[in-house]
């Protein structure tokens, strides 16, 4: 079956793109992930009998590293048109199983999938969505999540 791929779009206002940080629980989850490696790279300095000037290392190494994932990790959207959009939701239906989601239920036809992971490992962010509504797929999700997505469906559906 032929399908038409659109574009990822990011779906919060530019504004809110330059904050990098869409919840709470996600701004919580990045300092405490930043904290950690701060902790565990100044720790491992003071072992070796580091000076304290070499303390910046790590806090420049967890901000630089971190940042990245957040921005990727920014809402967004796609929408596959055509007659193997039905295909193409069982496609990503079994992606998202096999690739460490599971199915968080169907809320008004919008099926979410949520990552396997600790709640405090995990922000409502990460969950994708897809929905068919009239003619239209509609998958939202994390940038990163859907680029790869979208590069799948382009592969297999040679759209």
């Amino acid at each position: 079956m032929r399908i038409e791929l659109g574009r990822v779009e990011s779906t919060v206002p530019l504004r809110r793109r330059l904050l990098f940080f869409n919840s709470l629980p996600q701004f919580l989850s990045w300092v405490g992930c930043v904290a950690a490696v701060i902790l565990f790279g100044g720790l491992l300095i003071w072992w070796h009998g580091g000076d304290r000037a070499h303390f910046g290392v790590p806090l420049i190494g967890a901000l630089a590293g971190s940042l990245p994932a957040v921005w990727l990790a920014r809402p967004s959207r796609f929408v596959v048109h055509g007659p193997g959009r039905a295909q193409a939701f069982q496609v990503l239906e079994e992606r998202m199983l096999s690739g460490g989601f599971v199915h968080a239920g169907v809320e008004e036809g919008v099926h979410r999938y949520r990552r396997k992971q600790p709640r405090w490992l995990r922000w409502n962010e990460q969950d994708v969505h897809l929905s068919m509504e009239r003619d239209v797929l509609l998958v939202d999700g994390p940038r990163i999540m859907l680029d790869l997505h979208r590069r799948a469906l382009r592969y297999l559906f040679d759209a």
